[in-house]
């Protein structure tokens, strides 16, 4: 822009002569130096070569050049301020570009936990199928006779095994053992002389579940039975009771006996 200026103030000094005669005068004081003789060059250049017709219509041309120019800048400057506004937004939108990213990438991430879980169900599932659990058992190995009555209250122990598939039942102790998470089925029978009462539970971590019973009449036999249905967790334990003052019989007919199997895992 000052160079545009001054360009102006040339083009102006030029075509006033009165104007130029002060800048180039010749008689101006020797502080102007050098000025005198080039001064003198070009006034004669002027009154030669340059009449005022020839010097309007120069400056004209360049006053039109001198348009164009300013135009071609401001041209200039306008694709220059779009760039520089393209170039923010094209930034802006990088910007959202790699926060959508970001956010795709935590979405990936959840997902991908997600479908591990389910492969891990899927598979707990396969292997829940696999899963067999089934056993039965008598209360006597190889002979006859009453278990009972106690003074205190016995778990009863099945020696006899019949089925034990899974190995889930001990037994040693009687307790059967849950190898998965599951529903399972439970029973058990007793047949007992009435001479004396028999009072039996099924307990679950020894919370009673169901119980069988009849009470002393002194005279006959009688028998008993109950079953559920529980849901189990992995290690949780059911067994049968057989409370004080209470008597059970069994024989080579496997009279009375514990039975469980597994329904489906969860």
């Amino acid at each position: 822009m000052k160079g545009t200026l001054a360009l102006l103030f040339l083009l102006s000094c030029w075509v006033s002569e009165p104007a130029a005669a002060a800048v180039l005068n010749t008689d101006t004081a020797s502080e102007v130096g050098d000025w005198t003789e080039n001064g003198n060059e070009i006034q004669n250049y002027s009154t030669q070569t340059a009449p005022g017709a020839c010097q309007l219509s120069t400056c004209e041309l360049l006053l039109s050049k001198l348009g164009a120019m300013q135009e071609k800048m401001g041209a200039m400057e306008t694709k220059a301020e779009i760039m520089e506004a393209r170039l923010e937004s094209s930034e802006s939108s990088a910007q959202e570009l790699k926060s959508k990213l970001v956010a795709t990438e935590e979405k990936t991430g959840i997902m991908e936990a997600k479908l591990q879980a389910h492969k891990t169900e899927i598979e707990e599932l396969k292997e829940g199928h696999r899963v067999k659990v089934a056993f039965s058992a008598s209360l006597h190995l190889g002979f006859h006779g009453n278990t009972g009555p106690y003074n205190v209250e016995k778990t009863l122990v099945y020696k006899n095994i019949i089925t034990n598939i899974g190995n889930a039942y001990n037994p040693a102790t009687g307790i059967f053992t849950a190898p998965v998470r599951g529903i399972y089925f439970f029973s058990f029978y007793y047949h007992a002389s009435t001479h004396n009462r028999a009072i039996l539970s099924l307990k679950k971590n020894g919370q009673v579940l169901a119980t069988a019973s009849h009470a002393k009449v002194n005279s006959g036999t009688d028998n008993g039975s109950n079953g559920v249905t529980v849901q189990m967790e992995v290690g949780e334990q059911v067994y049968v009771i057989l409370y004080s003052n209470s008597c059970v019989w069994d024989g080579i007919n496997q009279d009375t006996i514990i039975s469980g199997f597994l329904i489906s895992t969860v």
